[in-house]
């Protein structure tokens, strides 16, 4: 008798692929993320090595001549560090070593008896070299809601970088100034105490036509509100962190607003034209005067882990004559100025940007705080 059996051929059912797919997706998961991790790993070694090539050269050069080069406001080295430049190259680098994705490492020294140098981790947090205290890691703490509030100094923690920045002010009314950028003050290395309570408060964008920023603080540290833009028939003037621009009386230009010195700059006077048919002037910003109906540039700061700009002034209004947009507000948060038919836009919240020209209202202002 023969026996025909029929061979039963084996195979994986669609639920077992489904399994071995899902773990080799996991598995490769797995494998990129360690290697992101490795990477980032790596990148951060280089910018602390970086970090304390750039410290034993400005330590050797304050050595050598008695003082570290000075840069008041933080630069990038190899970029806008002039002094470091004319200092450091060729004698210690040839050229400066970059971030390995490109970017700059951070310097500033305002007065030649201690320096700061710094980079950005992959972590996001700062990775710094201050003379006074050696190496340090730390995350920012950010305050960005209007008002006063109390912030306990965490242990471990003996000084801070603190960046104070006002509220903006707002514009003025037809054929007006732009508002000026809130004060800006940077202070790389503040004294605290673990456990201390400190008055950290945020100040307020001008809300209306014509008024100054709110003051933010903190601790001793005041950074004073923008002034607003002139409105046009109004012969006074507003001074402030930065100065608002000017407006029109009669036939002649009110006098520009001024800054406060360390803070920010003046705002611009008026361009031409009489009453309510010509154009206001830009509010100051943080890094620069306004410049005719433009308003005045902001300053760039890293303390986030992020460079930002901060402080910019508003755009001048327009009058009768002139149509739409006003002039162009400074980088960092500046309102664009409005015309006769147009209100201005309100400068940035966050960033203590001056409001533009014709309504535009001011921008609140931020402080941050970065433990050592």
């Amino acid at each position: 008798m023969i026996i025909i059996m029929n061979k039963k051929e084996s195979s994986f059912t669609l639920i077992e692929l489904l399994v071995v797919i899902a773990i080799i997706g996991v598995l490769s998961g797995l494998i990129i993320i360690g290697m992101s991790g490795a990477t980032d790993a790596a990148k951060d070694a280089k910018r602390k090595s970086d970090i304390e090539q750039l410290e034993k050269a400005v330590l050797m050069y304050g050595t050598l001549s008695g003082s570290y080069p000075i840069q008041s406001t933080q630069c990038d080295i190899g970029s806008n560090c002039a002094n470091i430049s004319s200092t450091l190259i060729p004698t210690y680098f040839s050229v400066f070593p970059l971030d390995p994705n490109g970017g700059y490492y951070t310097y500033q020294s305002t007065d030649g008896t201690n320096f700061i140098i710094s980079s950005i981790l992959s972590s996001g947090n700062s990775y710094r070299y201050f003379s006074s205290t050696g190496f340090s890691t730390s995350v920012a703490k950010v305050f960005t809601a209007v008002g006063t509030s109390q912030w306990t100094v965490p242990s471990g923690c003996n000084y801070v970088e603190v960046l104070v920045v006002a509220g903006g002010g707002s514009g003025g009314n037809i054929a007006s100034g732009g508002g000026g950028a809130g004060g800006l003050i940077y202070n790389p290395s503040f004294p605290v105490t673990p456990g201390q309570s400190l008055t950290v408060t945020v100040g307020n964008g001008g809300a209306s036509a014509l008024l100054n920023g709110g003051n933010s603080v903190f601790s001793t540290i005041t950074a004073t509100g923008g002034g607003a833009g002139a409105a046009w028939g109004a012969p006074s003037n507003k001074d402030g962190g930065s100065g608002g621009g000017a407006g029109f009386v009669g036939g002649s230009p009110s006098a520009l607003g001024l800054g406060t010195p360390g803070q920010g700059h003046n705002g611009a006077s008026c361009t031409g034209g009489y009453n309510n048919v010509g154009k206001g002037g830009g509010g100051g910003g943080a890094g620069a005067d306004a410049s005719g109906t433009s308003g005045g540039a902001g300053m760039s700061s890293s303390i986030t882990g992020t460079a930002v700009i901060y402080a910019g002034g508003g755009g001048a209004g327009f009058g009768t004559n002139f149509t739409g947009p006003g002039g162009s507000g400074g980088t960092g948060g500046g309102g664009t100025g409005g015309s006769s038919n147009t209100n201005g836009t309100n400068g940035a919240n966050g960033l203590g940007g001056g409001g533009g020209g014709n309504y535009g209202l001011g921008g609140s202002g931020v402080v941050i705080v970065r433990c050592e």
